[in-house]
């Protein structure tokens, strides 16, 4: 596909993890700026939170896609 950058490939897999995670149910937000304690931003690619009658919890995550396969390099 013309102008199918790897970036636009990165995010359609941010948007695809996202969309997994509503399937299980989560409160999910994407591409999301949080302050840290220390006052400096830090983009998020998903923010997911499951939140029952009791209890919540919740994770960021950097989605990442490669091009090519990852290598084990330890052993």
């Amino acid at each position: 596909m013309v102008g199918y950058t790897t970036y636009d490939r990165g995010v359609e897999f941010e948007r695809f993890v996202a969309e997994l995670l509503r399937k299980a149910r989560f409160s999910v937000q994407h591409n999301v700026v949080l302050t840290g304690r220390s006052g400096v931003k830090h983009q998020v690619d998903v923010l997911a939170v499951y939140r029952t009658p009791i209890t919540e919890f919740g994770f960021w995550l950097s989605a990442r896609i490669g091009l090519s396969p990852l290598v084990r390099t330890w052993s």
